[in-house]
């Protein structure tokens, strides 16, 4: 198989999306397909540029074209580059806010609609609207009907092969619109490294960007009680690009005289030794909406229990089960503590699983 990816952004480490993409064509190359990116609107690349991109050891051709160059031109570029790599799929990897600014992704239609002509079409929904929840505000409700019917209308104009997304929340609103939608289990952006020993102290860890809201006090009270009922002193861990809502979680450390090490940005191997050092994961993204999480998976893939601490969020459509297909914790003040670790999952490449769904609901 020869399948073209098209997404957003390509900047290894400063685009989630990118760097699934990534490792997903790896994998393919890795069994034997052809792979190549075409990242549409690259926020990171001033001039249009097709460079060979090297991950885990392959090589992948990327053609990456800046957020403000002409619509035209951008059509003309990926026309040329997907023509010349003569591909079987096409793959859309859908984020609204990837392709344009303001999530109102309306040319892009056309414009898949072309580069696919002749092909056939894959699209992942890595996101969908906002305003699908009942806290939301009107204002993102009314923004989140505008991105709702440009995605009916890209459905209804493309009328895609093969429809994955990561979520439950999202399956059942794409199948409320009259699709077929498949479950694809993201994996994580942190290959396994070297196993490291557990440090001595209770040592929880959030990875990535961090949420506004969740009961932070009520849960470092609770991490406080197990940590007497354990005789282990706590120490926090923050790692890579956890964004502004970090503060929250620093001022409601140091007012419970929690000491925390913020480790920021760092290699895959760092990361990934770290993983395997700390007691369990703390995931802020609400937890209906875990299972897009690149940075949960990536705790999960190295053996950690996660517990989901974040603020509330019910959809307006709920899925079909209320549970999310990974394995994480909806932590409240009754969880037990070691039940809660009894959890952990042993690691495994999830990479690789999802290449195999993948290929398989392709009927590769």
């Amino acid at each position: 198989m020869k399948i073209v990816f098209i997404c957003g952004s390509a900047q290894p480490g400063k685009d989630g999306v990118g760097d699934y993409v990534r490792l997903l064509a790896v994998s393919l190359i890795k069994m034997g397909h052809q792979a190549a990116i075409v990242a549409y609107n690259d926020k990171f690349v001033s001039v249009p540029e097709t460079v060979v991109q090297d991950a885990n050891g392959f090589q992948i051709p990327v053609l990456r074209l800046p957020i403000n160059f002409p619509e035209n031109k951008k059509l003309l570029n990926a026309g040329s580059f997907i023509d010349d790599f003569t591909p079987d799929w096409v793959s859309l990897q859908f984020v609204p806010f990837s392709f344009n600014k303001r999530g109102l992704s309306i040319s892009l239609i056309s414009h898949v609609k072309q580069l696919s002509h002749g092909r056939k079409l894959h699209i992942m929904f890595h996101e969908l609207w906002v305003g699908m929840d009942l806290q939301s505000s009107l204002k993102l409700k009314l923004w989140g009907k505008l991105q709702k019917q440009i995605i009916k209308s890209m459905l209804r104009q493309l009328n895609p092969n093969v429809i994955h997304t990561h979520s439950q929340v999202y399956k059942k609103q794409l199948s409320i619109l009259g699709y077929s939608v498949k479950i694809l289990a993201l994996f994580g952006n942190i290959p396994l490294g070297v196993m490291k020993a557990k440090f001595k102290d209770l040592s929880p860890l959030i990875f990535g960007g961090i949420h506004h809201g969740g009961e932070i006090k009520s849960f470092l009270n609770w991490l406080k009680d197990a940590a007497v009922s354990k005789e282990k002193n706590i120490h926090f861990h923050f790692v890579g690009n956890n964004g502004v809502y970090a503060k929250a979680w620093h001022n409601e450390l140091k007012d419970a005289e929690i000491s925390y090490t913020e480790h920021g940005i760092q290699s895959e191997s760092y990361i990934s030794e770290l993983l395997t050092e700390c007691t369990f994961g703390v995931g802020t993204t609400p937890y209906l909406l875990a299972e897009k999480s690149g940075s949960v998976a990536a705790m999960l893939e190295h053996g950690l229990p996660v517990a989901v601490v974040a603020r509330e969020w019910v959809p307006i459509e709920k899925p079909a089960r209320d549970v999310n297909v990974l394995k994480v914790v909806n932590w409240g003040p009754s969880l037990n503590y070691d039940m809660f670790l009894q959890q952990a999952q042993q690691p495994f490449n999830g990479v690789e699983v999802a290449t195999n769904v993948f290929l398989k609901d392709l009927k590769l």
